[in-house]
């Protein structure tokens, strides 16, 4: 037996801050549930997840400044309020790393 069938078929999908659909959204209802099924199924340690959202949150502004770049481009889609959210949601991320520099 090297394969093992499952009654529930599950997706894990890695998004970033700026990745379409997930600008204001509410990261604090995270499920206990959902954490352990991630575990039993995708063999992930927690930490693994921090890590990784740790890394995001370093490079937020320039993972923002990449995902500008593609806007309008060729097999792209091109909205302008796209490109316009972007350069606000950096020019806050900025705005709020100085803040805590001083």
């Amino acid at each position: 037996d090297c394969y093992e069938l499952v009654s529930q078929i599950f997706a894990l999908r890695s998004r970033s801050a700026t990745s379409a659909g997930m600008m204001d959204v509410d990261e604090k209802g995270t499920s206990t549930e959902y954490w352990s099924k991630i575990t039993t199924y995708f063999s992930i340690r927690k930490s693994s997840f921090q890590e990784a959202n740790d890394f995001m949150s370093q490079h937020v502004v320039q993972i923002a400044q990449d995902n500008m770049k593609g806007q309008c481009t060729i097999g792209h889609s091109c909205k302008v309020s796209s490109k316009e959210k972007l350069q606000r949601f950096v020019d806050v991320e900025l705005e709020q790393s100085q803040l805590v520099n001083i």
